[in-house]
């Protein structure tokens, strides 16, 4: 895309901003996310979408921004009230916070089986991928079931083409090594030796 057509892109959508379309709006708050410094237009405009028209998606794109860069919990609070008022994004990004093969956390502990309800409400194409997720691996709450998993993951692939392997993006991480009880056996041992050198010398 050229710098021209770019730039007329850009007037448009602030064009339509200022008229208060309100996919225009989102999309526009979408892009400011990526720039800390313009959080605070970010939240002007979302917050008044929410006050003036009661905006689902602003609730949804709102919450989101909250539980990445400021308050979990008040996050949540306003992704929750979004799907209530029937958001398209807000189940995706409840299934994904969720869901124990996805990091974006929310705050909340991971649980397969509400991931998956909220998933299933969903047609995104990144929504059936989460499906496949849970049910490639499999957990609590959530039958493993390979098949199911690979027909899903097949589907949505030849819309979504950059998508990661199932394999891939199910991996979890290695479990982190308890330092604490190593350094903690350590200096039991150090302490040990000590006494023992005492008796020894003395």
């Amino acid at each position: 895309m050229s710098p021209d057509v770019v730039l007329e892109v850009d007037q448009l959508l602030k064009f339509a901003v200022a008229a208060d379309f309100q996919p225009a709006v989102i999309t526009y708050a979408m892009l400011l996310m990526n720039n800390p410094k313009s959080f605070d237009e970010l939240e002007s405009l979302l917050r008044k979408s929410i006050e003036k028209y009661h905006n689902p998606e602003a609730y949804s794109a709102l919450g989101t921004h909250f539980i990445n860069n400021k308050d979990k919990n008040d996050g949540m609070k306003l992704i929750e009230e979004a799907f209530k008022l029937g958001s398209h994004n807000a189940s995706y990004i409840l299934g994904k916070i969720y869901s124990p093969f996805c990091d974006l956390d929310g705050g909340v502990k991971k649980d397969g089986k509400i991931a998956l309800e909220y998933l299933k409400q969903n047609t995104m194409a990144q929504a059936v991928y989460e499906i496949a997720k849970l049910y490639y691996r499999g957990c609590d709450g959530v039958e493993q079931n390979m098949s199911n998993a690979l027909i899903l993951y097949d589907r949505v692939k030849k819309e979504l083409d950059y998508l990661p392997s199932l394999e891939e993006a199910t991996k979890l991480p290695p479990p982190k090594k308890n330092h604490t009880f190593i350094i903690f056996i350590i200096s039991i041992l150090i302490l040990i030796l000590s006494l023992i050198a005492f008796r020894y010398y003395h």
